[in-house]
């Protein structure tokens, strides 16, 4: 379910054995919305891209959808620019490996325009 000018999309799958419980795939659930809260979940997003990369690789999709996460997660404190600037490179990362027509592509791309869409919002409110 994308959820656009709410919260954004966070992509879901399975972890490989290779990879310690709760890596690469699943959601970090943040239900501590302060800012240490808030750091805390881009830390642990932050981790676990780092661990899908190393294990998987920059192209897999667990990986791809790992940076989503982690753009959403970029998001959520309204750090917009890093968001955009990471789903920008994961939009493009997604349809070369996945394809355009692809459902992470397609929540990647939602997701972008909806970040794009608050970043305009809020220039012109603010």
């Amino acid at each position: 379910m994308i959820h656009l000018f709410k919260a954004p999309t966070v992509l879901m799958g399975g972890g490989p054995s290779l990879l310690r419980p709760g890596v690469c795939g699943t959601q970090v659930k943040q239900s501590d919305s302060t800012e240490a809260g808030e750091h805390q979940a881009v830390s642990l997003h932050e981790q676990t891209l780092a661990d899908c990369e190393r294990v998987l690789g920059s192209n897999h999709p667990r990986t791809l959808a790992s940076r989503n996460n982690l753009a959403s997660a970029y998001r959520a404190p309204e750090d917009l620019g890093r968001a955009i600037s990471l789903y920008e490179q994961t939009l493009a990362d997604c349809e070369r490996v996945l394809g355009a027509d692809h459902p992470t592509t397609k929540v990647v791309r939602s997701n972008m325009a909806a970040a794009r869409q608050q970043a305009d919002t809020d220039l012109i409110s603010g």
